[in-house]
Order: C-alpha cells, then structure tokens, then sequence
C-alpha cells in the first residue's frame, strides 16, 4: 500500500488517450513517417489540408507545417533544437533578478481574488505577473500572429495567417493545443502556445509585450514538466522548438541530429496524451514556480 506521500495526483477533466485512438480515422492520411526524407531547407511534402487529422498524423512523426500563403509545406528538419530535461531552461543574471524582484507568480484564481482586495500602490511597486493556462488560446495565437520579429521588415505579421488560425484553434478545441499565458493586472503580457502528443510538447510560438514575459511562459512550460510527473509518468520527454534561433538556443536548448530525434520521438509516442483542457495544471504549475530557488 502506498504512503500518502508516494501517491500520484489524479486528473479532474485531463483524459490520458492513446495516441492510436487519435490516429484510427484516416490513419495514413498524408502517409507522414519519422523516416521521410527532407529537402536541404527541410520540407516534406507540400499540399494537403490543416485538418486535425493531418495535423495529428504530422506532429506523431514530427513533421509540422510552416508558410505564408498556400500551398501548405511541411517540414521536418535536420537538426531539431529540444529542451530535453526539465532543468535545461537557463535562468540568465537580468532574467533571475526579474523573477526575484519584479514577479510573484500567481495562477488565475488567486489573481482575481487577490486583485480584488489588494491595495492598488501596493500592486503597482510588486508589478505582479500571474499565469494562467488553455484560459485564452485564441487570443495567445492572434497575439503571436501579430507579434514583430527582429528579422521582420514590415508590420504584416508573421507566417501565421488566417488557415494556420483556423487550424490550431480547432486542435485547441480538441484538447491537443495549448497555451501558456502571462498576465499582469488582467492584461496578457506574454505567452505561448504549442501541441502536446504523448510526452512531447511542441512549441509553435511565442509573443511579449513587456520584457522576460514570453521567458517567463517558457520557463512555466519546462516547469510543467515536473507537475505532470506527479500525476504519474506524463512528464514531457522533450519541448521541441522546431526551428534554431539564437534567442532559443541561449536559454538552453541544444541541437539534436535527426536520428536521435527519430529515438525520442518513438518513446514520446509511446505514452498517452493529455486531451483537454489544462486549466487545472494551473495552481500545481504556480505551486511548483514559487517553490524554485533562482538564486
């Protein structure tokens, strides 16, 4: 018999499902495998649709689409940029003053609570943030789409239009895509969203709207990882990022070669995914933050 102590957490609306039931509709649909072969740049395939089931069929052979206008293009590149341990996350000196001075990581119910009744000059010199999960997916993702990278010349966006939109909102309401949001005085400041299949979390993108918000959703995803061992064998394998950048890789992701990609890939598929929403995770993930010593 188990102590209390050893016990694991039980999901309230989160359903673990095996991979192979989300595959049995139009299993080979795009006939996606881990073993096709890329072009230099690293596409796969061009055409099809953003239905769910090809979405699904692409991210469990790690395989996700990236363009601006159709036809869509599918990628799988050479060398895969992971977080692989829950600890791979590199706090930088500026980042842990941030975390030590100017955030008191809440999740959602608390904020409103305590929004409510705290005085406002004291809320405005601890400039609280708070984090909050699959509360706001729509708006992370519109946010993302609008957000300006450096290496943008122009105020159109990003690769993500009107179809990746549709798409992902959809898989959201599957239970499959998920965002990890930053708020501060109920204003989304910060955030991220990605696909989860198995063990493995697929991020797709990130946005700030002030400094270290989009840091502070990343770290919270990594910090994830810890929470869903204590319900048991769910913790992610690997966060995949999909795309190096300078930006990813100084806080602590490392380049893997495809064939080691193919290995980890195969064990993530092997578990269950966590279907629904995963509001829930909130207070263990604040939790589990506020325990964390960045010093």
């Amino acid at each position: 018999m188990n102590s209390p102590s050893s016990q694991k957490k039980v999901f309230k609306q989160i359903q673990p499902c095996p991979l192979s039931m989300l595959l049995q509709a139009k299993r080979h649909y795009m006939g996606f495998s881990l073993n096709m072969p890329s072009q230099s740049n690293g596409c796969v395939a061009i055409g099809g649709t953003l239905s769910n089931n090809s979405l699904i069929e692409a991210y469990a052979n790690g395989v996700f689409p990236w363009f601006e206008t159709l036809p869509v293009l599918w990628y799988s590149p050479s060398q895969r940029p992971l977080f692989l341990s829950q600890d791979s996350f590199k706090v930088s000196k500026s980042f842990r003053k941030f975390l030590k001075t100017k955030t008191c990581v809440r999740n959602s119910a608390q904020a409103l609570k305590e929004d409510a009744s705290e005085n406002k000059e004291d809320a405005s010199e601890k400039e609280l943030y708070h984090l909050a999960i699959d509360r706001n997916f729509s708006a992370v993702i519109q946010s993302c789409a609008m957000h300006k990278r450096a290496s943008q010349k122009d105020d159109a966006g990003t690769w993500i239009g009107p179809e990746m939109l549709k798409a992902y909102t959809d898989l959201h309401r599957l239970g499959l895509a998920h965002s990890i949001e930053v708020y501060r005085d109920n204003n989304l400041v910060g955030g991220l969203y990605g696909v989860s299949l198995g063990r493995a979390f697929f991020g797709e993108s990130m946005f700030s709207k002030e400094s270290n918000t989009s840091k502070l959703a990343l770290l919270a995803l990594t910090q994830l990882s810890k929470v869903l061992e204590s319900y048991g064998n769910y913790g992610f394998l690997f966060i995949d990022c999909q795309q190096a950048s300078k930006h990813i890789m100084s806080l602590g992701a490392e380049l893997h070669s495809k064939k080691n990609y193919r290995l980890l890939m195969v064990e993530a598929m092997s578990s269950p995914c966590l279907k629904g929403l995963w509001t829930e995770l909130e207070s263990p993930l604040s939790h589990s933050l506020a325990k964390e010593d960045f010093s």
